[in-house]
């Protein structure tokens, strides 16, 4: 175990290490045996690198402990990547004002690579806000038991999530005000070569603004002749430079020697672009400073002398950066530092010459590798993680408008211009190679975006490709505008013209919200969420429609999720019933293979729900209600929210109130009660807590004068919506909705079933109406001591003399 957190006094089998080396962590491995099996990280980023300090001054324990992590990884680099083997960061305290601290990036994008060079480990890293130790752990136990599509798991206040990518048109067609003028003045860390040189010419030809450049390249140190001739000559001096350097006898090689006229080149390369530059921009107008962005005095020297000029700076965009590749075995520890730190403290020391002007907008040049990680990028995809975590942490917290983009290779520039880079990925076929037009559209659509995203990624078909290699079904779960998979579809296994079929592993991590709805004490989804399921299938399966109606809904076996016993994934089914027109049924079905503890499949596609979905171009009018008087009501408490009820709500799932008996049937409030910043509760589409609330508002009667039946739904013949609408939004909109039922008694377990149920505005619109509602009765409470009583008991109560 790596820890940056105190302990009372150290036990047995752990390692203090002053300093962290390769000699210092090959000699405490040595000393704990022949195989290192697993690996754990564990530290506090609230108290190692406390905000905001940390982001203006370096973090040395956390470094450090980053540090030595890797030599771990690479010094034991066979051993944990055995069958069996298993690699864990446990960061805790890792929230600061609700939002990722900045550094979780930084061991998050470690661990993604390392979780793909070493595949047959488990691998993940968990990021929990609580602070306690022992909690944090037990935590990280039960994850390692979880259902994951991607490696990185976030815990805030006990709430399990995870990143997700959203797909989100940035159509700038209808135009947009311009953001930077000939008055703007942008500064650019890295700009001078690369695709940031690409960006920057593109920004001083349309808008024009003040330039400063910085770049770790003394350009006016070089003699006249470096910037004469063009590249082909240039390049054919080589040769010679080498003999000439090499007779000077001052201990330099060839290979030094051959990076020394490479910077040449890097040399001609910078000025040509400074001088496009100044072409839009003007001669006087765009500055060049060298400028070592590792050096905070230098970085403070160079922003001084742009705010001393010009008093403050419309666009910083941060782009320093270096990328060798090398898998964590092969790459050497200084290398490793050496590009990590490279972006981390060029943001750091941005940060400080900035802190107390900072920019109107700052965006970071991350990469696609630090989102999803790659084999042989252990620092680069750390560094730009870093980054990524950083602008989504400085967005949530602070008044600075931060974003980092996450750039996939370009053709012939940047990584895209290194002859093997390109050939490794060209061969492999990871990632298509984005032209420079399409890399500066992207980046002047980022800068006009009517909504700025802290953390934006751009994906080709190659890398959605290779995505899916690496981390199948993420992609395919994340929630998309054109067909939003939704919630409950968490893995795409198969489709056609016709159907679809996902797979949704149930836990009490992802799903916590079943821990408020019980049978008999264990976990189960409500009947009345199968609405939500099918919604979702069926809008995947038909996109562009409205769901308005769901017909024949059976449930014929309770979906529990247990908290110690792992189970299958259950599938859901969409496959369209007849020709898809003005009106489209959609039939839904949810399935789970009931399998012996030796793995054999004891029952396969055992039914849990069925239904029909009807889809529509547009909701139908609603129809309206007329309200009941009041006069002879007989107030009745919910069976559903007493202790002992067989089946127990709790949390969200007391959703009604003012429950009572009318002549003409039974009523109640709809009162939702959702978590405020709960995750789960705004992906819904359906408003089935309401639903659920509305189904139980039937079960309301008096037997033998004090008796409540308790029961669970068997089936419904049909539900009727006549807007969009979900618990959230009505949560928030705070309008009251009242709830019906009739006839009065309890018919629901009746051979001939005729019932309706309405949720209802104050105006008389319906919401939605249900019809034909069957259930077994599973017991009663007695209203006057909220006791249990069962079935058959209360029948025997109820025939004595």
């Amino acid at each position: 175990m790596l820890s940056t957190v105190p302990l009372p006094r150290p036990r047995p089998g752990w390692h203090h290490l002053p300093e962290v080396t390769t000699e210092a962590v090959a000699a405490r491995l040595a000393e704990a045996g022949p195989a290192v099996r697993h690996l754990r990280v564990f530290a506090d980023p609230g108290r190692s690198a406390p905000l905001p300090g940390s982001l203006t001054a370096p973090a040395p324990s956390l470094t450090a402990l980053h540090d030595a992590a890797y030599l771990v990884l690479q010094r034991a680099y066979d051993d944990l990547g055995a069958a069996g083997s298993s690699i864990v960061v446990l960061l805790l305290g890792a929230f600061d004002g609700g939002a990722p601290h900045p550094y979780t990036g930084l061991f998050s994008g470690l661990l993604k690579t390392a979780h793909l060079e070493r595949a047959d480990a488990l691998g993940y890293a968990l990021f929990t806000s609580t602070t306690d130790p022992v909690r944090a752990v037990a935590r990280a136990e039960e994850e390692s038991a979880a259902e994951r599509t991607f490696p990185v798991v976030f815990d805030l206040d006990g709430v399990r999530s995870g990143y997700r990518l959203t797909e989100e048109p940035n159509d700038l067609t209808g135009g947009a005000p311009a953001v930077l003028g000939r008055d703007s003045v942008v500064v650019v860390a890295g700009g001078a070569r690369g695709i940031t040189a690409e960006v920057v010419k593109a920004v001083a030809e349309h808008f024009r603004p003040r330039l400063y450049v910085l770049g770790s390249n003394a350009l006016d140190t070089y003699p006249p002749e470096t910037f004469t001739g063009n590249d082909e000559e240039f390049a054919a001096r080589r040769a010679g430079y080498i003999k000439a350097e090499l007779a000077k006898r001052d201990g330099r090689t060839v290979a030094d020697i051959n990076r020394a006229f490479d910077r040449l080149i890097n040399a001609r390369d910078a000025r040509r672009n400074l001088e496009r530059m100044a072409e839009h921009s003007g001669a006087d107008r765009v500055t060049y400073l060298a400028c070592d962005m590792r050096d905070a005095a230098a970085v403070d020297a160079a922003i001084g002398r742009v705010l001393a000029e010009q008093g403050g700076i419309d666009l910083l965009v941060n782009a320093a950066g270096l990328q060798r590749s090398g898998l964590i075995k092969d790459k050497s520890f200084a290398e490793f530092t050496s590009i990590r730190d490279l972006k981390v403290d060029a943001y750091r020391n941005l940060k400080r010459a900035l802190r107390a002007a900072p920019p109107r907008l700052w965006c970071n040049f991350g990469s696609l590798l630090g989102y999803f990680g790659q084999l042989g990028e252990a620092d680069y995809a750390a560094a730009n993680d870093f980054l990524a975590a950083a602008a989504v942490h400085q967005s949530a917290t602070t008044a600075t408008e931060e974003f980092t983009i996450g750039w996939t290779l370009w053709e012939g520039v940047g990584m895209g211009a290194n002859e093997l880079t390109k050939a490794y990925y060209e061969r492999a076929g990871s990632y298509s190679g984005m032209a420079i037009a399409e890399g500066v559209q992207h980046f002047v659509q980022e800068l006009h975006a009517p909504v700025r995203r802290p953390s934006v990624v751009h994906l080709g078909e190659a890398e959605e490709a290779t995505v899916e290699k690496f981390y199948p079904g993420y992609l395919i779960a994340a929630p998309a505008p054109a067909a939003a998979p939704g919630f409950y579809l968490r893995r795409l296994v198969s489709r056609d013209a016709g159907s679809v079929v996902f797979e949704c592993p149930f836990d009490l991590h992802t799903d916590g919200y079943l821990r408020h709805h019980t049978v008999r004490g264990e976990a189960t989804l409500p009947g009345t969420f199968v609405t939500e399921l099918a919604a979702e299938a069926a809008r995947y399966l038909v996109p562009g429609k409205k769901v308005i109606a769901f017909e024949d809904l059976r449930f014929e076996h309770f979906l529990r999720v247990y908290r110690d016993v792992r189970s299958g994934p259950r599938r859901i089914r969409a496959e369209l019933d007849g020709t898809p027109g003005e009106t489209t049924v959609v039939r839904v079905l949810i399935t789970e293979d009931v399998v012996a503890p030796g793995g054999r499949v004891l029952i396969r596609d055992r039914v849990h729900f069925r239904a029909r979905v009807v889809l529509a171009d547009a909701f139908p009018a609603a129809p309206r209600w007329e309200a009941w008087e009041s006069g002879a009501e007989t107030p009745v408490p919910d069976p559903y929210h007493q202790p002992g009820a067989p089946v127990s709500l709790t949390g969200p799932f007391v959703s009604t109130t003012d429950t009572r008996i009318h002549p003409k049937g039974k009523r109640a409030r709809y009162a939702p009660d959702l978590p405020a910043g709960d995750p789960v509760w705004p992906r819904f589409t359906v408003p089935c807590v309401l639903l659920d609330g509305l189904a139980r508002v039937g079960v309301l009667d008096l037997v033998d004068g004090h008796l409540v039946p308790v029961a669970a739904p068997l089936s419904i013949r049909r539900i009727d919506l006549y807007e969009e609408t979900s618990d959230h939004a009505l949560a928030t909109a705070g309008e009251v909705i009242d709830l019906y039922a009739t006839p009065p008694g309890f018919d629901l377990a009746a051979e001939q079933i005729s019932n309706r149920f309405v949720a209802a505005r104050p105006d008389g619109r319906m919401l939605l109406q249900m019809k034909d509602l069957r259930a077994t009765l599973i017991g009663y409470i007695d209203a006057r001591t909220g006791e249990a009583v069962p079935a058959d008991r209360a029948g025997r109560e109820a025939a004595r003399p």
